[in-house]
C-alpha cells in the first residue's frame, strides 16, 4: 500500500509540472535559444546549407 502511494504521488507531481512547462512554454522557449544560438554562431553560406 506505501509503494502504490509513492508511485501515485509521484505520477500526480510529474503531471503538474508537466502542466506548468507547457503553460509557462519553456519548452518552446528553449527550443528558440537553441536556435537562435545556433544561427549565431553559424553565419556563413556553407554552414547555413549544413542545417
Amino acid at each position: 500500500m506505501r509503494t502504490t502511494a509513492m508511485v501515485l504521488m509521484m505520477i500526480g507531481c510529474e503531471a503538474s509540472f508537466g502542466w506548468f512547462l507547457a503553460y509557462t512554454k519553456v519548452p518552446a522557449s528553449m527550443a528558440a535559444l537553441l536556435v537562435s544560438q545556433l544561427f549565431a554562431r553559424c553565419t556563413t553560406d556553407e554552414c547555413l546549407h549544413s542545417l
